[in-house]
């Protein structure tokens, strides 16, 4: 019987641990989160100002909604 990489990890019974990030890595990472989380941010309220401009249009009220 051909032993696999599968076969090896689990009669071993403990998970690979991935290697800690570096400080630079982490940054990295908290630093493109924070862009993607104000970039939709930014589209939310775009498309909620829009909604809103067509609301008025069309004399419907709608409460605008605020992005937490």
């Amino acid at each position: 019987m051909v032993r696999t990489r599968n076969t090896t990890q689990d009669e071993n019974n403990s998970p690979r641990r991935r290697a800690a990030l570096t400080d630079s890595q982490k940054a990295k990472h908290q630093q493109r989160f924070q862009d993607l989380k104000n970039d939709l941010t930014g589209v939310q309220n775009a498309f909620n100002d829009s909604t809103q401009q067509i609301a008025e249009k069309y004399g419907r009220l709608v409460e605008k909604q605020s992005v937490v």
